[in-house]
């Protein structure tokens, strides 16, 4: 748990640098990996949190390959790491063994929040660039 928190502050600091540039389909995946960590009830049925933790791993790959085709990109690559390792951990864990309702839910919440705090700050930053 204490790994959970310098990687949530590591991932949302790193939003702060987002360049002012906006990409549809960055944005669309990112909206798709807060979507699928939207309800951490799911935590309570391991079956479902584990395809869940698949699932938003195999997004968060996805996005993290199409971010590095994109010019002068560096600044989102760097919470497209972060974000694919979060998902990641969660992914790996349910494939070692059983996982503990509460760890699922933390990572879940970690996850929701770090794309929640990067869909609002890339939104801002469409804003600015078209005005």
């Amino acid at each position: 748990m204490n790994a959970l928190i310098p990687a949530l502050l590591l991932l949302v600091s790193g939003c702060a640098l987002l360049p002012s540039s906006f990409d549809s389909m960055e944005h669309a995946r990112l909206v798709t990996i807060n979507q699928l960590s939207h309800d951490s009830s799911i935590c309570k049925d391991p079956v479902r949190a584990g395809v869940a933790a698949a699932q938003i791993t195999a997004q968060a790959q996805w996005l993290q390959r199409y971010g590095a085709s994109l010019p002068r990109n560096s600044r989102m690559m760097t919470m497209e790491k972060d974000l694919v390792a979060m998902s990641q951990s969660l992914s790996d864990s349910y494939a070692r063994g059983p996982v503990s309702t509460t760890y699922c839910e933390l990572k879940l919440t970690n996850i929701h929040k770090a794309t929640e705090a990067v869909i609002d700050i890339s939104a801002r930053s469409e804003e600015h660039t078209s005005e």
